[in-house]
């Protein structure tokens, strides 16, 4: 209880400080009228909600059985009829029943219908209008998810950026973040240095920063880890991939301490499905002598809400924290800690 009491102080302003103490309760019981209070924090997250309840009595179906429409049916506590889905694979998902877009549209006209994908939920938000859909039927929840991640790291106004930003990518995926760090500093970095171990991912990243032109820009095919090692790599060639004990692939780690050595990085931004405190532990001695800003994912991990600031307060005990939220379910917290 000191600790936390210790880490709530440190909070930078009140909505910090409430997002702290929601997601604490949360992190314990697992009651979503905690969940719903984080997600009452954003206006998309309003809406959202707002829309989700005031037809109490509509079918409510969720459109899309990947990662997205998996986590909407486990994570809010609400009767779900129906998942529909274009390419109809299984006949059940998480315990509910999948119907195809013909069945959708044959018997289901006057559902509320929940889009939960970022990848198609343009043309899906388009299908449905197309057969008639009424737009007030449909919550597009794909593209409120794809508008917050947009400002994800870089929305916070007290991380003003410098002309001689090193950023520091760990997690990249397929090198969007990147590419927001040098929108947000208007072009005027230093470097950029981007790990990603998925192979797929990887090639991406580097599609990606070759299609953008992006130049100064260091990528490596490297997990983050305490120490260096080789570790079970569960490649999905997504933003879930992970260092797992039931991955198919190994792959190799390394700590920051030794990654970075002398080059002084003043943003470190790190989403590592749950490998964040490891690699924060494989960064002590590099925290400790250049204290960069960071923003840390805080979500993967129950117990992250509270080792995660405890180990960087251990680390720099003058950092300030700051927490937002970027989607309208349980993930996307993140910490944001200032260096004074």
């Amino acid at each position: 209880m000191k600790e936390m009491n210790k880490i709530y102080q440190h909070m930078g302003d009140s909505l910090s400080k409430e997002l702290y103490g929601y997601r604490v309760f949360y992190n314990a019981t697992q009651d979503d009228m905690w969940l719903k209070k984080i997600i009452n924090t954003t206006s998309e997250g309003r809406e959202f909600l707002t829309r989700l309840y005031e037809n109490k009595d509509s079918e409510k179906i969720i459109f899309g059985t990947g990662a997205w429409g998996k986590e909407l049916a486990d994570t809010l506590q609400i009767k779900w009829d129906y998942f529909a889905d274009n390419h109809k694979q299984q006949e059940v998902c998480c315990n509910i029943p999948v119907l195809s877009f013909e069945s959708l549209c044959r018997e289901h006209r006057n559902a509320v219908i929940v889009i939960a994908t970022r990848l198609y939920y343009k043309e899906i938000f388009q299908q449905l209008l197309g057969e008639g859909f009424p737009e007030g039927q449909i919550i597009n929840m794909g593209k409120m998810i794809d508008d917050m991640s947009r400002r994800q790291y870089f929305d916070l106004e007290v991380f003003p950026h410098s002309e001689h930003e090193i950023f520091v990518d760990c997690g990249c995926f397929d090198g969007t973040t990147s590419l927001n760090f040098i929108k947000w500093c208007h072009e005027k970095y230093d470097s950029i240095i981007a790990f990603e171990p998925d192979p797929d991912n990887y090639i991406k990243c580097k599609e990606n920063f070759q299609k953008h032109s992006v130049d100064r820009v260091h990528l490596y095919q490297t997990g983050l880890w305490e120490k260096q090692t080789e570790l079970m790599f569960e490649a999905v060639s997504t933003g879930s991939s992970q260092i797992s004990n039931s991955g198919l692939e190994r792959i190799k780690v390394d700590s920051l301490d030794n990654l970075l050595g002398n080059v002084p990085g003043t943003f470190i931004k790190m989403d590592l499905e749950g490998a964040e405190y490891q690699a924060l532990l494989g960064g002590r001695g590099y925290l400790m002598k250049y204290h960069p800003n960071l923003a840390i994912s805080l979500y993967h991990k129950a117990e992250d809400i509270w080792t995660i600031p405890k180990l960087l307060l251990e680390l720099y005990p003058k950092y300030t924290f700051y927490i937002r939220h970027y989607s309208v379910l349980a993930s996307e917290t993140v910490l944001y800690a200032k260096a004074c």
